[in-house]
């Protein structure tokens, strides 16, 4: 993004230079081109930060949904497909419960883990690891992640494609908040000005 917008400000520098390098026109001409150039190119500037903006904002969201799918395959029909997302919203609400101190959160999503590997049910750990994410993601502190970073590596131990998802959303969060952050830096120090005298 940032190429894109400092091309915008080139652009628009080069063509405000080769109206005040052009002699045959008044201040006042001058003036009212240089206007409109500035006009055109925040028109520019302001659609290049929006689709950039609606670029990683589906960005995240796929890599999320990636994240945290449930896997119907093996169902037979959108029936079946609907019984397995129940059985997970099921196990997800009962986790949820079980969890609700997220202090002592890492103890049940253990032996939830342990149980997994131990009866080969593939949706109790999946819960389990998903748990983990949504208490990492809304109560990691400075000082701790609450345990949920050993429950998270431990579930993908064996699991390469939930690893490799795991770190595309990871990546897709950070570039979605360096551009924001970059945005707000950025306005912040120019303000509206970028387009004014």
């Amino acid at each position: 993004m940032n190429e894109k917008l400092n091309r915008i400000l080139r652009d628009r520098d080069r063509e405000i230079a080769a109206i005040q390098a052009n002699p045959e026109l008044t201040q006042r001409a001058k003036n009212d081109r240089i206007a409109a150039a500035r006009e055109v190119y925040q028109q520019e500037y302001e659609q290049a930060k929006a689709e950039e903006r609606a670029r990683l904002e589906k960005r995240v969201s796929d890599t999320r949904r990636s994240v945290f799918h449930v896997d119907t395959t093996g169902a037979i029909g959108r029936g079946e497909e609907e019984k397995v997302r129940e059985v997970y919203r099921n196990l997800w609400s009962a986790t949820e419960m079980m969890t609700d101190d997220v202090f002592a959160a890492k103890d049940t999503l253990g032996k939830m883990l342990d149980q997994s590997e131990r009866t080969g049910d593939p949706m109790l750990g999946l819960v389990a690891y998903h748990r983990a994410l949504d208490i990492a993601a809304n109560n990691t502190t400075a000082l701790s992640d609450l345990g949920m970073q050993e429950l998270v590596n431990r579930y993908l131990a064996d699991k390469p494609q939930a690893a490799k998802a795991l770190e595309n959303y990871g990546m897709a969060v950070a570039e979605a908040n360096e551009a924001t952050s970059f945005e707000g830096r950025f306005s912040g120090a120019m303000g509206d000005r970028v387009f004014d005298e």
